[in-house]
């Protein structure tokens, strides 16, 4: 998903068995009620960069320290390289730019952050807890 609505428009009816759902809207799309209705559901928050030397960026916004959204990061990564245009306004995206961006992100040590799910990491725990739930399903329906 990617709007900027402050209603959840996703919820636990609207997806299919095992969806993989990537939300990069601020505030997030998907309701905190999928997490505790749909075990085999998985989503991902998308959007968060790891700032090269993980420092105290002076706000938070839930991350842990060194962690950016992706917007911010990418106008650091732009003032970084002295690239003082817009290049990214509206839905006319310049996949040139996007390709330049992301390369002088990998120069400088951008990185995508650890997968979160829900402004957490998601933990190798809560990926076993997902494919456990997943397999019981499918081995219940084969069972018919």
């Amino acid at each position: 998903t990617a709007t900027s609505s402050a209603e959840d428009l996703v919820t636990p009816a609207n997806l299919k068995f095992g969806a993989v759902v990537c939300d990069i809207s601020r505030p997030p799309n998907v309701s905190r009620a999928v997490k505790e209705a749909r075990p085999d559901v998985l989503v991902i928050d998308g959007g968060v960069v790891e700032v090269p030397g993980r420092p105290d960026l002076g706000w938070n916004f839930g991350f842990e320290r060194g962690l950016a959204y992706a917007c911010m990061a990418e106008t650091m990564i732009l003032g970084l390289m002295g690239h003082f245009q817009d290049t990214s306004l509206g839905a006319d995206l310049n996949l040139p730019m996007i390709r330049q961006i992301r390369q002088w992100a990998e120069e400088l040590g951008f990185r995508l952050a650890q997968l979160r799910s829900f402004d957490r990491p998601l933990s190798e725990a809560e990926w076993a807890q997902l494919m456990a739930a997943r397999a019981r399903v499918l081995s219940a329906a084969g069972d018919d």
